[in-house]
């Protein structure tokens, strides 16, 4: 709503036509002007005319309501000049231009309207007062202005602007011009706060600001009225603008900061639209290469800024979080216009609703606490976290952390913790308040209570069992922790609560210890910490009895009552077991049907790494449960965990198949059959346990917790469980609906404070950034355009990385864009040797692979994959054949398999030796070449079979063909030849138990004393292995066994070399020689050392290692190694 001030007194009005009335009749002899005030800014308004000269004048003032705008007619005078005349009709005959005037004045007077407008010129002037009134100023105006612009020297561009604009060259939404013509408007207006600002000047001014900051404003804007206020010559928000002295008419900060951002806020992810751009300004038919850099920088903790990955951080994702924050918050929604629709109807009080509002509203209540508890399980282990990180700090503060350089840190941590116990109370008490509104809703909040301790003797749903010590026949009315109760459970092996330990999911050791109290009939002594557990737990029972009676079961179940139970017997044909629940939940209309079990649990509080209460099942009490289940014969439990603060149940529901594999364990154990091995069938139970309680287990509410008055009764052999009623003090008055829409708008409050609170704050931003391979710089265009960004915290996967970057380039290349270069930090390297599969792309990382597979495996399993890694699956030799591939090279047999494609290169002594036999079945001293018939099983009958298998036929052909040069020498040499040479042959494809059980020895020596060298352990025990000490070996060692035909390569070579004079000796003396590391040493020299091992590499079959780099020692070291190893 607009209001009309006048400018000359105080009259104001809401309507335009009155303030106009009002100026014509009180103020007829001043400027029409008035003031129109909105609701934050006066705008004043100036027609330029005064009423009285218009009635002089002869003109007439129309007021035009709807538009706030007035129209004047036209002047009774005629301009000879004027374009006007072009409709006047045409008369030859006129006899002077008063006879034209007089025309002219009676046409104007007969109307305000130019009936022939269509046949107006363009640059005929509007008819309007304003345009004329404007006019008659510029002409006033003009010769004063042409004189002082020509004192100034200004003159001649006044006249080209003038020029420009009336021959359409001029630019009038040029930027220099709209600011002058600010300034211009600046110095018009009386105060400064009038100034008013076009979208196009904030526009020029917001860029200013990003690009400069505020010292270019500063400059620009000029001191302005800097000192009129402090001079008094002023008051604020109404500084003259005649006395500012500016350069430019510069807005000031919040004016621009109001306005829309100059760049869009985007969020987190792939700019599609600036790659489709960079795509499209492409003028080269996209045969650019791109290149991709990606790179991290800091950025400060914000509440605003959350981690956002693009969907691939840690679950729950951004997205996820966000939809489970406006799921729960339209759940509120839809609880508060019920209650909205029920106060429209006149209902005030809960009970005034109807049926259908009496069932969904506590529907609704249920489901909002549901979703509370899941908040309140969020914050307390968001709690535990902040606590250990704070405990950290103050340990390395010292003992007064105020002043040390944490401080700030640890201030900060506390002011968290602070918020979300805040938090955590408003949203118990919060729950309170929905439970009690489903109570009053369901008729049962008689059995409601608000105060902390609850009357056990009043609340109707509570039946408890009687202590009498008595002799009972049914052991479920049999009181827990009686005489009787802990009679019963010396006779069982097993029960309830010991069935982990029983069976063994604890580990062998305890179920060892275990059993062997159960036999003895020892009591199992506890420590001080399990004892105090116990006491805590025998202690709170009955104030978690007293939480589910009065906050749970109204609410949720309002049907049903808490039963204490006593215990059952469990017996099958091998089966004997003592399950003592807590308590059930039956209908008391029908006590005979169990509805659901109860288990409660009272953990010690005070722990450091974990919550109060259980958020989740531990794995240990899932035998308990299920077992409990089963005695009770129901197909779901609650299992309660209570703490002073709140109490939380959770739902279970039965596993059959988990359940029969524990009952058969239970079976075993009561049979007496112990095993010492049990990792075969507890390892597969414990991970079904594991899975059962992420998937059986839901967490249904977690409420305040109360304390419990116990109910006392008179003891009676009669009856064995006693009821309760309820008493007139704890029935509640009736709520107001209205209070339903109080807490509706809290609870979305606080729903938003814990996805704040909870939210995993980014701590640096990833951007990514596209440019051309050019090496062309331009100031005015950007090297590298931003394509894409994330929020990334203070840890990141590598395998989220690979995947953005997979998005980028998918992007990338939609639009047609190479991009075969992506570029990184070296935190992310790991992408440059790995494929998207985790395939690697290096030799070192392959490396790594299979170093980080195997580093865990002991000698015997690794010993044991490479004994077993040779066996095929095979019916018939036929198929073996099928199946093994081998090849022949000049370094040994390469096997492998068809299936797999894994090859196995043989050892390369096989290969010498086969050759070896080759050399030594052919006769060299003949040069005549002759066939003799050698029967192949004399040959290759130390083979093993399935080596035999492996040999192609070529290879058979060659053995059965032998080249000799004499037939006596052959048999003499294979006559001499021992037996063991081919025995090793054998040995290479058994398993050597002696060879095992030293292997084995070393394996465990190493793995106790990792300390030590394995080196000389191998060596110690491959000794041992052989049978064979250090003298022995250094005689077998000591006698060269260079071939003949070796030497005979190798001494002309060294006959024929610069040394020819030294090596003038026969073979004999050579030969002896290389018998000692001393005696070649002395002979030779480091020139001659190289000789020797060129020509042995040349025609030896084994190739020796040496380098001129090395010293003699090294050399004359392998040298001898290579003249005592040959056969």
């Amino acid at each position: 709503m607009s209001t009309y001030r006048c400018q000359y007194c105080k009259k104001s009005t809401e309507q335009f036509k009155p303030i106009i009335e009002h100026l014509i009749s009180d103020h007829d002899d001043k400027e029409m002007k008035f003031l129109k005030q909105f609701r934050s800014a006066i705008r004043t308004n100036n027609f330029r005319i005064i009423p009285k000269q218009c009635q002089n004048e002869g003109r007439s003032i129309t007021i035009l309501s709807e538009e706030d705008k007035i129209h004047v007619s036209r002047k009774t005078i005629f301009i000879p000049e004027s374009p006007l005349k072009k409709i006047q009709k045409e008369d030859v005959n006129a006899a002077s231009t008063n006879s034209l005037s007089a025309e002219y004045q009676q046409y104007s007077a007969e109307s305000d309207e130019i009936e022939h407008a269509d046949e107006i010129d363009d640059d005929v002037m509007s008819d309007s007062a304003e345009n004329d009134n404007d006019m008659e100023e510029m002409i006033s105006l003009l010769p004063i202005v042409m004189e002082e612009l020509k004192k100034a020297n200004k003159l001649e561009e006044y006249i080209s602007f003038h020029r420009l604009v009336s021959e359409s060259k001029f630019p009038l939404q040029n930027i220099a011009y709209l600011l002058f013509n600010d300034v211009v408007r600046w110095f018009s207006l009386e105060q400064s706060s009038h100034m008013r600002y076009s979208n196009e000047v904030k526009l020029f001014w917001r860029t200013g600001l990003r690009l400069f900051h505020g010292k270019f404003l500063r400059f620009m804007g000029g001191s302005k009225g800097t000192g009129q206020i402090v001079n008094k010559q002023s008051t604020p928000g109404l500084c003259s603008t005649t006395t500012s002295n500016i350069n430019f008419v510069v807005p000031n900060r919040n004016a621009l900061a109001e306005e829309k951002k100059f760049v869009n806020e985007s969020k987190p992810g792939i700019f599609n639209e600036m790659i489709k751009s960079l795509a499209d300004s492409d003028f080269t038919d996209n045969t650019k290469t791109y290149k991709v850099c990606v790179d991290g920088k800091k950025i400060n903790l914000s509440s605003n800024g959350e981690v956002d990955l693009w969907g691939y951080e840690d679950k729950p994702t951004k997205e996820e979080k966000n939809e489970r924050t406006k799921r729960e918050i339209e759940l509120v929604i839809r609880l508060k216009e019920h209650a909205l629709k029920q106060i429209a109807f006149g209902h005030v009080f809960t009970h005034d609703c109807n049926l259908e509002s009496k069932i969904l509203i506590p529907e609704l209540c249920t489901e909002i606490v549901t979703i509370l508890s899941d908040r309140l399980k969020d914050l307390r282990l968001l709690k535990v976290k902040k606590n250990l990180f704070l405990n950290s700090l103050l340990e390395k503060s010292g003992s007064n952390w105020q002043k040390s350089h944490l401080v700030m840190v640890i201030s900060s941590m506390k002011t968290t913790l602070y918020s979300i116990q805040n938090l955590i109370e408003d949203l118990l008490q919060v729950i309170g308040t929905l439970c009690k509104f489903a109570s009053q809703m369901l008729q049962s909040d008689m059995n409601y209570s608000t105060e902390r301790f609850v009357q056990m003797n009043t609340q109707s749903n509570f039946v408890c069992l009687s202590n009498g010590e008595r002799d009972l026949t049914d052991p479920s009315l049999v009181k827990q922790r009686s005489h009787q109760w802990h009679e019963l459970r010396k006779n069982y092996t097993v029960t309830g609560s010991t069935i982990q330990a029983a069976i063994g999911l604890n580990g062998i050791k305890k179920q060892k210890e275990y059993l062997e109290n159960k036999e003895k009939g020892n009591q199992q002594e506890n420590d001080v910490q399990l004892q105090s557990r116990f006491e805590h737990g025998n202690k709170n029972e009955p104030n978690a009895v007293a939480t589910i009676v009065s906050k749970f079961l109204p609410a949720f179940y309002p049907h049903l009552s808490f039963y204490e139970e006593g215990c059952y017997e469990l017996t099958d044909k091998d089966t004997s077991l003592l399950v003592s629940p807590d308590g059930s939940l039956r209908d008391p209309k029908i006590e005979s049907r169990i509805e659901f079990g109860v288990e409660i649990k009272c953990p010690l509080p005070g722990k450091l790494y974990t919550t109060d209460v259980h958020y989740s099942i531990p794995w240990y009490y899932v035998p308990q449960i299920l077992s409990e289940m089963n005695a009770l014969n129901v197909k779901s439990l609650f299992f309660v965990s209570y703490s002073m603060e709140s109490t939380t149940i959770q739902h279970a529901h039965f596993d059959e198949p988990i359940w029969n594999n524990i009952q058969s364990e239970i079976r075993i154990v009561n049979l007496g059959q112990r095993q010492k091995i049990l990792k075969e069938r507890i390892l597969p139970l414990k991970q079904k346990i594991m899975e059962y309680c992420k998937t059986k287990v839901k967490l249904v509410a977690e409420v305040p917790s109360c304390n419990a008055v116990p109910c006392s009764h008179k003891e009676s052999d009669e009856e064995h469980r006693l009821y309760h009623s309820p008493s007139e003090r704890s029935e509640n008055s009736a709520l107001c609906l209205s209070q339903i829409e109080r807490t509706c708008l809290k609870i979305s409050n606080l729903i938003k404070d814990c996805h704040t609170l909870c939210a995993i704050k980014a701590s640096e931003v990833l951007v990514f950034l596209l440019s051309d391979l050019d090496r062309t710089y331009k100031a005015a265009i950007p090297h590298a355009m931003p394509i894409a960004y994330a929020l990334k915290g203070f840890s990141m996967k590598t395998d989220a990385m690979q995947k953005m970057i997979c998005d980028v380039r998918k992007a990338l290349f939609i639009n047609g864009m190479y991009t075969p270069i992506v570029s990184f930090d070296g935190q992310w390297s790991k992408l440059a040797f790995q494929k998207s599969t985790d395939e690697p792309l290096t030799l070192l990382e392959l490396q790594k692979k299979v170093y980080n597979k195997v580093k865990r495996k002991t000698t015997s399993e690794l010993r044991s994959i490479i004994f077993h890694s040779g066996e095929i699956n095979a019916n018939t030799f036929e198929e073996i054949r099928c199946k093994v591939h081998y090849e022949k090279g000049k370094n040994g047999i390469t096997v492998g398999y068809n299936e797999n494609q894994s090859f196995i290169k043989t050892s390369i002594h096989l290969h010498g030796i086969l050759r070896e036999l080759k050399v030594k079945s052919s006769p060299i001293e003949s040069t005549v070449n002759t066939q003799c018939n050698i029967p192949i099983e004399e040959v290759i009958s130390d083979l093993p079979a399935n080596v035999i298998a492996s040999i192609d036929d070529d290879f058979m052909d060659e053995l059965a063909v032998v080249n000799v040069q004499s037939l006596d020498r052959h048999e003499q040499e294979r006559r001499e030849m021992p037996d063991t040479d081919y025995c090793d042959l054998q040995n290479l494809f058994t398993e050597d138990p002696v060879v095992n059980s030293c292997l084995d020895q070393m394996s465990r020596r190493n793995e106790t004393d990792g300390n030590k060298d394995s080196k000389m352990d191998f060596e110690n025990i491959a000794d041992q292995c052989t049978g064979t000490g250090d003298e022995e070996t250094q005689q077998i060692q000591d006698e060269p066994t260079i071939s003949d035909h070796i030497l005979e390569m190798i001494f002309p070579k060294l006959q024929h070399s610069k040394w020819a004079r030294k090596w003038t000796i026969d073979t004999v003396s050579f030969l002896s020689i290389m018998k000692t590391k001393s005696s070649i040493s002395a002979k030779f020299t480091i020139p001659e050392l190289i000789c020797f091992a060129e020509a042995y590499n040349e025609f030896g079959y084994e190739k020796i290692k040496v380098y001129k780099s090395w010293n003699k020692d090294r050399i004359v070291e392998e040298i001898y190694k290579a003249c005592t190893s040959i056969m």
